[in-house]
């Protein structure tokens, strides 16, 4: 049989949870999005495909400059016409990389930009690079409750960590997927396990304790 004090508890409790409204997706705190932009740039190499003219470079060079940092794009090069070797994409690969971009992000695509109306040694330059996208802020269209018992969010919340993070981040494809990890060294690892088990474990540098001591000898 269930007493009195129990059934008032039992009471207050549904009435509680009959007072608060459930979270929903709209009560999620704002995001920064990520986007993947690409666009493509046709560098005019000599007749003979192996040179570019300085009119040429400065025009190559103003293109890469407004992309951003270049270690962060992923370029594709290839040809436009079936006549070319792909070897006439070297001198422009070379380009890329003289000018900042990673070696590792220039990629060297064996399909051919068919339909091309420009010359037999045009190579186009593919770049593709994430974009941060700053979430809509300030939002007050759901204002806070903090008295109430809605248990709701403001439509606001999470737009100055959203934002801050968008405008922060150094290279916007971390917030779509994170990097690989480096190579480990095995030995130092092995190391590490047999000075913990041989009790002969590296003691941690700590140099807080002898510059308090300096700073209260200064004093």
């Amino acid at each position: 049989m269930i007493s009195g004090k129990a059934l008032s508890l039992l009471a207050v409790a549904l009435l509680t949870s009959a007072c608060v409204a459930p979270r929903s997706a709209s009560d999620s705190p704002k995001q920064a999005t990520v986007q993947l932009v690409s666009d493509s740039y046709v560098v005019k190499l000599g007749k003979r495909g192996k040179t570019m003219s300085a009119a040429e470079k400065q025009d190559l060079d103003n293109y890469l400059s407004n992309l951003g940092n270049l270690r962060n794009i992923e370029f594709s090069v290839r040809r436009t016409h079936r006549g070319m070797a792909l070897a006439s994409l070297a001198p422009v690969e070379r380009e890329l990389i003289a000018r900042g971009a990673d070696a590792g992000k220039v990629v060297r695509l064996a399909e051919i930009g068919v339909d091309y109306p420009g010359e037999l040694a045009d190579v186009e330059v593919i770049a593709k690079h994430y974009v941060a996208v700053v979430p809509a802020c300030p939002d007050q269209s759901v204002p806070a409750d903090p008295l109430g018992n809605s248990n709701l969010n403001s439509s606001n919340f999470g737009c100055a960590t959203a934002s801050a993070l968008a405008l922060q981040v150094a290279d916007p494809r971390d917030l779509a997927h994170g990097r690989d990890t480096g190579n480990a060294n095995g030995a130092h690892s092995a190391g590490a396990v047999n000075r913990y088990e041989t009790d002969q474990v590296k003691s941690i540098d700590d140099d807080t304790s002898s510059q308090s001591q300096t700073t209260q000898m200064s004093k």
